[in-house]
């Protein structure tokens, strides 16, 4: 690295130059290194992103031209195109709590008169939508909401009207296509055997395909199981299988000894536990942070659209 006493071709300069250059400043100071070029293997989390990023970009491709020009005027008057505030968009929500995203796409207007407008879309996933509207180049602050019952599975399209306007006048709207949460289920507890019985409590943390672990406590159960475990007494569990869980891992509480126990991890929608051993005790610090540091509820999809334009008959 080299101060530069005169930056090349203006006052400040920054960016690479031929890739031999990069030009940039630290702490007020002009400097210039050599360009190198990124070695070695990926981590996971830039594989993950590469990932989401390819993602993002078949996704767009998607899109028709009134879906791209209405991200065009989404990003009107901010520092990037359509397309990448597209890009950004579905990045964000893909690399947070979201398993996929709901693209909104292919708008065709059904019919304007002079007080209304109806459209209809095509949706990836069946789902509630939020479509905020208003007059061009105002804030919308007019919303309706649009069952997911509307929801036409041949098509995958969904209809909606937009009521009380005015003749001859611009207007602008967004959809919004609102997450779906992943309902609360119980782990069902089949005692095996008849071997006195005792109370346990089992809960379950998700791992997504996309390797995210997520700990969910709407996925919980108490049942009855034996004292004492062996061959011929145990507990199946068992549960709905979750979209886009690659594994899910099973715990079982203790309130009593406040103490947790791995009862075992699988791609199944079901697991036997043979009882607690000091091989599958969890040691944890703090069991309140512990439960809590992830999100006890996460989308499995959502999304939006970009700002489309229509004007009213006279």
């Amino acid at each position: 690295m080299a101060i530069v006493t005169g930056p090349l071709f203006s006052i400040d300069a920054s960016g690479q130059f031929a890739k031999s250059l990069v030009f940039s400043k630290w702490r007020g100071i002009n400097i210039v290194r050599r360009y190198a070029t990124p070695g070695g293997e990926a981590t996971s989390r830039q594989q993950r992103i590469r990932d989401i990023f390819q993602e993002a970009a078949g996704l767009y491709q998607q899109l028709q031209g009134r879906d791209k020009d209405a991200w065009d005027d989404l990003a009107r008057g901010k520092p990037l195109s359509g397309y990448n505030l597209f890009i950004k968009t579905v990045i964000e929500a893909l690399n947070g709590q979201m398993y996929y995203y709901n693209l909104i796409h292919g708008l065709k207007t059904e019919n304007i008169t002079s007080t209304a407008a109806e459209f209809s879309l095509k949706l990836l996933e069946p789902a509630q939508l939020q479509v905020d509207w208003g007059l061009k180049g105002r804030p919308l602050r007019e919303s309706i909401y649009v069952s997911e019952d509307n929801f036409n599975i041949q098509d995958k399209s969904i209809s909606f009207q937009i009521q009380g306007l005015n003749p001859a006048q611009e207007y602008s709207f967004r959809v919004t296509a609102l997450p779906e949460y992943i309902t609360s289920q119980n782990i069902s507890a089949e005692k095996v055997g008849d071997a006195p019985l005792q109370i346990y409590g089992f809960f379950m943390r998700l791992i997504t395909d996309g390797g995210l672990e997520i700990m969910n406590l709407g996925y919980q159960s108490t049942g009855h199981g034996p004292q004492d475990f062996d061959e011929d007494n145990y507990i199946i569990l068992s549960w709905e299988p979750v979209p886009k869980v690659a594994e899910y891992e099973i715990y079982e509480y203790d309130p009593i000894e406040e103490a947790v126990y791995v009862v075992g991890r699988t791609s199944q929608n079901h697991i036997i536990y043979n009882g607690r051993t000091d091989d599958n005790l969890l040691q944890v610090d703090d069991l309140d942070e512990w439960f809590d540091h992830e999100p006890k509820n996460f989308p499995l999809h959502a999304g939006e659209s970009g700002r489309y334009d229509f004007v009213t008959k006279s």
